[in-house]
């Protein structure tokens, strides 16, 4: 049963961190990286153009900081939230869910389906 109740944290977080959008916050946070490294070394823009450019940059990415912070912060907590609550219940047991949870079986696999998943949403749509 610890195993499942691990398999279910593991579900659990895959399904939030799609949810609020991590991977994709994550990628734009690269895309704002690269255009205000570009606008540093731009030649077309002086220097008031280009504080003012990476003033606006700072300003999305220090919010976009916060909102993966929080939305990490929430794709572990809930989790770990739900299996307590189901220790509560006496239905599981938080400890034993945590110890099988860290055995190289479940990290193994759960990296493979990171993966998997990671693959299906890059693949070009048709």
């Amino acid at each position: 049963m610890s195993y499942a109740g691990a398999g279910c944290m593991m579900v659990i977080f895959v399904v939030l961190l799609r949810v609020l959008g991590v991977a994709e916050r994550s990628r734009r946070v690269l895309a704002i990286s690269r255009r205000a490294f570009e606008d540093f070394r731009s030649s077309e823009l002086d220097d008031d153009a280009k504080e003012e450019a990476m003033q606006a940059h700072a300003k999305v990415l220090g919010a976009l900081f916060v909102v993966l912070t929080l939305s990490v912060a929430v794709c572990v907590t809930a989790p770990l939230a739900v299996i307590w609550l189901l220790d509560l219940a006496t239905v599981l047991s938080f400890d034993e869910v945590l110890t099988a949870a860290l055995t190289w079986q479940l990290i193994a696999g759960g990296t493979l389906l990171a993966v998997a998943l990671a693959w299906l949403d890059n693949r070009p749509h048709r």
